[in-house]
């Protein structure tokens, strides 16, 4: 790892704060290790029978297959994919606009069967799923050509209201997998709400930027002055939301904000 004028200083919250988090996914831990011994190894995507390496997501390789597919030329910003005979090595939309993240590292588009995966992820019974598919974004996903190499995998927050409705957090479940898969710090009350927002789907691009000004806090509980910060999503549409939070986290001190997401919406709406 590269050395840094700033030292990062990771400070562990109280108990009640992070500690909660910690025991839920570790009860999620302890009952897939549980099944496991009940019932036979399974792909977390189709469920076909399926007995991974040690150390290997629980994708069985025909899932992979379809999963991960060729991405073609991308914006080195928003990672929108890019005409073959592009010039630029972003895309017009990032040359015209101020996002404040470095850079966006997608597993694939949203369409096809990586769809259904965030669909899947979005109930409480697809945990398993974003553990296996947080360990493939460990394996699978390269920095290059920013090249920045992380010192904290920190999950977009969601509200409280919408955890409780939903039952299940994608992000956070998808930046603990990667934390155990990587061993970088992930602490997920880093980044929290201020106030609950309106649905980002149902609103225009102007109307996103909108919506999710000053929504976020960065907690003081963590000194991350030079930190390297990795920003995980399930999906990344026009980047209102993402970029929102790294401004957030860069005023908070971090030195770069990497977004990995599952999967890029096509095109801008």
């Amino acid at each position: 790892m590269a050395a840094k004028d700033e030292p990062v200083l990771y400070v562990a919250e109280p108990f009640w704060r992070d500690g909660w988090s910690d025991l839920g996914h570790g009860f999620v831990e302890w009952w897939q290790a549980g099944s496991e011994l009940l019932f036979p190894p399974c792909c977390a995507f189709c469920d076909a029978d399926f007995v991974p390496a040690a150390g290997e997501p629980h994708l069985c390789p025909s899932c992979l297959s379809r999963i991960l597919r060729p991405l073609g030329s991308l914006c080195q910003r928003c990672a929108m994919q890019l005409p073959e005979v592009a010039g630029e090595p972003v895309c017009s939309g990032c040359q015209q606009s101020r996002l404040r993240f470095d850079q966006v590292l997608p597993l694939g588009f949203y369409r096809d069967d990586l769809r259904q995966v965030v669909l899947q992820m979005k109930a409480w019974r697809g945990e398993p799923l974003a553990a296996a598919i947080g360990k493939l974004m460990v394996e699978r996903l390269d920095p290059r050509p920013v090249d920045v190499t992380p010192d904290l995998v920190v999950p977009m927050p969601m509200h409280w209201q919408r955890h409780m409705s939903r039952g299940t957090n994608s992000p956070a479940s998808l930046a603990w997998s990667m934390h155990l898969a990587s061993d970088l710090p992930s602490p997920v009350s880093l980044l929290s709400y201020r106030r609950n927002i309106k649905k980002q789907g149902m609103l225009s691009s102007a109307e996103r930027l909108r919506n999710v000004r000053g929504a976020f806090r960065v907690s003081t509980s963590y000194a991350i002055k030079g930190a390297r910060v990795l920003l995980v999503d399930d999906v990344l549409t026009t980047g209102a939301t993402a970029s929102e939070a790294a401004r957030e986290l860069k005023k908070a001190g971090a030195a770069s904000v990497v977004v990995a997401v599952v999967a890029r919406a096509i095109g801008r709406p």
